[in-house]
């Protein structure tokens, strides 16, 4: 009789759960991806494109290109080492797979970027502020899109 349990199908609560699970992880990655087209477009057409605003010190420290790199680095590098460092200090593996598995979905990201970023743009600080959206969805709680990388392109290979 345990054997029969333990093979039966999923039921249709199950199956409910699961589709409420992913039409709430797409609506969330839809509205993050939203919130990003909304800021960046803000940014370059009040800062970057505006001739006023782009010579100021303020414009300069919100959308100078150099300083678009900088923000891109912290974004990519420096907080996900933060807490991948602190991932190390504690005991639970599961933080420990997870900041694992960001850096590489992170070096594939960085490999492909490398190959496609003089292809794809010209406008400099536009190609650095969808790349520091992209970190930030890498590994955002809630969105982990380091996750939905690995587990949709790079497990089934």
């Amino acid at each position: 009789a345990d054997a029969k349990d333990d093979k039966q199908p999923p039921s249709n609560i199950d199956n409910l759960n699961d589709m409420l699970s992913f039409v709430k992880a797409a609506l969330c990655h839809g509205a993050y991806a939203v919130l990003c087209i909304v800021i960046i477009f803000v940014v370059k057409t009040f800062y970057v494109d505006s001739k006023a605003n782009s010579e100021t010190y303020v414009g300069m420290l919100i959308a100078g290109v150099n300083m678009t790199k900088l923000y891109v680095t912290i974004l990519g590098i420096s907080v996900p080492m933060l807490l991948s460092l602190n991932a190390l200090i504690t005991l639970d593996t599961d933080d420990d797979r997870y900041w694992l598995t960001y850096w590489a979905v992170y070096a594939i990201y960085t490999f492909l970027t490398i190959i496609f970023e003089e292809i794809l743009f010209e406008d400099t600080w536009l190609w650095y502020a969808i790349q520091g959206s992209v970190y930030v969805w890498l590994y955002m709680p809630g969105l982990d899109g380091c996750l939905v990388i690995s587990n949709t392109i790079l497990k089934p290979y």
